[in-house]
């Protein structure tokens, strides 16, 4: 009995496993954690926020009153982010859905009130966007002090912009391997030395930067991206977020991880959460099958014309 016990216990954590979409720490949090409304007010800069996680991220946070900092590349994808953020709709009634049929003194005041109501979303003149590419470094300087300009502080960087280039390692251009370093890699390494004093000087602040579950499992023809998303997994003591999955429940659980000071979180989808895990207990098996799956997969995809 007790033997059938265990076995239905153990193949019960297995199937809620497959379930799981962040590690268990994070799960914790996003059920007994503080709320994200903590947020409210606080000013976030996120780089690549012109679309995927980037975008989602501030869409979010725009609907818990966050300041926003945006940076892109592409000035148009920023302004179309600005955009929604703008047309977000308040959820209190507004003064032009307030019809009076009484002429009291108290009825005015009253309309006056309801239209004084702040909307719990950001609006678009407490967003800031700062097109241009995150690999100059005399744009950091630049960006902080408009920052700063506009805003008088900073609370939370999220050095999210990246790049991937596939390709065989011994094909692929070093020019190439070295421009895509400098944005997943010497980008977010720039950008935090130039906040880290503002946030040392106020005695508080909070650096994110968004990994890759391929920064632990290596696959061919990325082997450039893997090595980069390895080096931010090393460089500093600042959370990292380790995620392939959709932007909008990604978005939500960085939330979770920056409000609750979560040092790294792991985001994926199953099997790869799976994988990673056991990749912890035996990694060089896991290293050697991840590399000849890979292998096997990148000779399918150039059959099929992909990469």
């Amino acid at each position: 009995m007790f033997c059938e016990l265990c076995a239905a216990a153990i193949i019960g954590f297995l199937c809620w496993n497959l379930l799981q979409d962040s590690d268990y720490v994070l799960r914790f949090y996003e059920a007994f954690g503080k709320s994200d409304e903590n947020l409210r007010g606080k000013v976030a800069w996120i780089t690549g926020a012109g679309s995927g996680i980037g975008k989602a991220l501030a869409l979010h946070w725009a609907s818990k009153s966050v300041r926003l900092v945006l940076t892109d590349l592409n000035s148009d994808s920023l302004e179309k982010v600005k955009s929604t953020i703008g047309a977000m709709k308040s959820p209190h009634t507004g003064i032009e859905d307030v019809l009076l049929l009484c002429t009291g003194p108290r009825n005015p005041f009253v309309k006056s009130t309801i239209g004084a109501m702040k909307s719990p979303h950001t609006g678009i003149e407490d967003v800031l966007l700062l097109s241009g590419d995150v690999t100059v470094r005399e744009n950091h300087s630049k960006w902080f002090n408009s920052v700063m300009n506009k805003f008088g502080t900073l609370d939370i960087l999220v050095n999210n912009a990246g790049r991937v280039v596939q390709g065989d390692f011994s094909t692929v251009a070093f020019d190439i391997d070295e421009a895509l370093m400098n944005v997943n890699t010497m980008a977010p390494v720039g950008l935090t030395k130039e906040v880290l004093p503002h946030f040392i000087k106020k005695k508080s602040g909070h650096i994110v930067t968004t990994s890759s579950i391929l920064g632990h499992l290596v696959i061919p023809n990325v082997s450039a991206y893997c090595a980069s998303k390895a080096a931010v997994l090393l460089t500093g003591d600042f959370p990292k977020i380790l995620n392939p999955m959709g932007p909008r429940r990604c978005a939500k659980l960085i939330t979770v991880a920056v409000v609750n000071q979560v040092s790294e979180a792991w985001i994926s989808t199953q099997p790869l959460l799976g994988i990673l895990r056991i990749s912890m207990i035996i990694p060089a098996w896991i290293f050697d099958w991840c590399g000849r799956m890979g292998f096997k997969l990148s000779v399918w995809a150039k059959k099929k014309g992909i990469i």
